[in-house]
């Protein structure tokens, strides 16, 4: 329990840092809060809110990932490497095909829920 007690603080001290220093995370976080309000009454079922929820809980976990490389690079050498930009590239990368993903599922539910 205290091991997931610990890790439990490690992700809100992450959350914390992303926040404050982050402004991709911020605009995801800000991207949660609405669609923890819109996603009850644009989805046809529970099940599908949660997953419209979950598509942007996604787009944040892999933000976090993207930022942890970025952070990590940045720490292994600050002169300019080839293998570490393609490195940050597939980072980016993984943040577009996340975002890619959460605007399918967003626009198919806004779709069905404007009935067109």
């Amino acid at each position: 329990m205290k091991r997931w007690l610990d890790a439990f603080r490690n992700s809100l001290n992450a959350l914390r840092y992303g926040f404050r220093n982050e402004k991709a995370i911020r605009e995801e976080i800000f991207a949660l809060g609405l669609a923890i309000i819109f996603a009850p009454i644009i989805a046809d079922s529970f099940l599908h809110s949660l997953i419209m929820i979950g598509s942007v809980l996604f787009l944040i976990s892999i933000e976090a990932l993207n930022t942890a490389i970025e952070r990590l690079a940045d720490k292994v050498s600050i002169e300019a490497d080839p293998l570490i930009g393609i490195s940050k590239d597939y980072g980016s990368l993984a943040v577009l095909a996340a975002l890619i993903i959460t605007c399918i599922i967003w626009i198919e539910a806004i779709y069905k829920f404007l009935d067109f």
